[in-house]
This record gives structure tokens, C-alpha cells and sequence, in this order.
């Protein structure tokens, strides 16, 4: 497990906390509009850093941080994450993960155990579009079997989705709204084109804010989604 990034205090990556954020190394999915390209192939310019570093870090800024962001890459395709986020909750700190859902027993693992505060996974797109947006191949029951999981509310959550247009239209938000309906929270973010991974996706201009916010609108008239908002814009 490498550890390729540290945020030493965010007000973004959780919302209403102070944090501390976490980027670990490497990826299953391969989705063209991903902004941390380097962090998922694990690029040698990347510098690495090392957990108890970090760790004694947070213990010595422990009355202004919150707690600690997991981010990737995909952090659940790390078998030390486990260790990793033990660490953390020994300290007394939260820990959020942001994760794609496929690896599902992963997951359960860090929820069951109570290693986890809040979860947010990513909804790409309409899952008969799923292998555009992962780059790839793969079992869809893996994705619908942690929506489920985070629908059970054994842990705070929300689902989210990037607007990348093209790859994610008003079809395959309703769409996506139908998988989840039910859920607590949903929140639909701004895609930002000039880091994706693609030279195909830098091209393509993110929707509006007056865009955005159409769509939102649509997505909440009927209430099958307690909380539904936008992110970035």
C-alpha cells in the first residue's frame, strides 16, 4: 500500500469537518474523466509517505482535525487498509472513505467492524453505461450489492456523481435515481475537464451552473431521495 497524497487540513472533503485527507495508490477501474491519474497508476515522480509519519502528525493536531479522508485511486483495493484505518480509530479520529463500491466485501469488513464513520461512494453513471465510465469490464452486482449495503443506513453516507456530460445525461440520472431511491443523500458533482485522464474528456466543457441546477430540479420533484444537491459549482 502506498500512500501518494496528504492534504494536512481540508473544509472540502467533508462536508461540516475539518480533515485530513489520505491518497492511496493504485485503481480497478480505469474511468477517462478521473482526476487523479497519477495517484491511480501510481506515478514514480509521486512522492510517497509513510503512515506513522502522517499518524504522528494528526495525533499532534488532534483539537483541530476532525478526522481523517481516505481517498484514491480506490482505497478498498489495498489490503492494508484495514491496518491503516484501525490506526486512526485507535487515535479517536473519524474516518470517511471515498470508494467506487465494487469491492463490496471490503467494505462490509470496514462497516461491520465499526472502522468507519461515513462512506461515499460514486455512482459513475446508468449502470447499462457503467463500463464507459470505469473504462472496463465489469460485475455490475458488485456496485448494486453496496448500494444496498449503504441503503441498510448502519453508517452515514452519501452517493455521488460527477456531471460529465455526455457519459452522464438527464436519462441516466433518472436512471440512477431509480437504483437508489431510497437513499439518504445524493449529491451530484462538478465535472472539472482539465486533469480527466482522457484528451477526449479535456475537450468536453462541463455543464453550467444554470445546467446543473436544471437538472437538480428534475431529480428532486418527486422526493424518492431525501437529500439531492449539487457540489463544485
Amino acid at each position: 500500500m502506498e500512500i501518494l497524497g496528504f492534504i494536512e487540513n481540508s473544509f472540502v472533503d467533508w462536508d461540516g469537518k475539518v480533515s485530513a485527507v489520505i491518497f492511496l495508490g493504485g485503481c480497478n477501474f480505469k474511468c477517462p474523466f478521473c482526476q487523479n491519474y497519477p495517484i491511480v497508476k501510481r506515478d514514480k515522480l509521486l512522492k510517497r509517505y509513510k503512515a506513522n509519519e502522517i499518524l504522528e502528525y494528526l495525533k499532534n493536531n488532534q483539537k483541530f482535525i476532525d478526522g481523517v479522508v481516505i481517498t484514491g485511486g480506490e482505497p478498498l483495493i489495498n489490503p492494508g487498509i484495514f491496518d491503516l484505518v484501525r490506526n486512526f480509530k485507535e487515535e479517536g479520529f473519524l474516518v470517511k472513505l471515498d470508494t467506487n463500491g465494487y469491492f463490496y466485501f471490503n467494505l462490509l469488513t470496514l462497516i461491520k467492524e465499526n472502522l468507519v464513520d461515513y462512506v461515499a461512494m460514486d455512482i459513475k453513471t446508468s449502470l447499462k453505461k457503467y463500463h464507459k465510465a470505469a473504462g472496463r469490464k465489469i460485475e455490475i452486482s458488485l456496485i448494486k450489492d453496496s448500494i444496498e449495503l449503504l441503503k441498510e443506513d448502519k453508517v452515514d453516507y452519501e452517493f455521488r456523481t460527477t456531471l460529465v456530460p455526455k457519459l452522464v445525461t438527464i436519462e441516466d440520472l433518472f436512471s440512477i435515481k431509480e437504483e437508489i431511491k431510497g437513499a439518504k443523500r445524493w449529491v451530484l458533482q462538478k465535472f472539472v475537464n482539465q486533469n480527466a485522464k482522457s484528451k477526449i474528456y479535456q475537450r468536453i466543457e462541463p455543464y453550467t451552473k444554470e445546467e446543473a441546477e436544471n437538472l437538480l430540479s428534475l431529480l428532486k420533484s418527486d422526493g424518492k431521495i431525501k437529500e439531492v444537491y449539487l457540489r463544485g459549482y
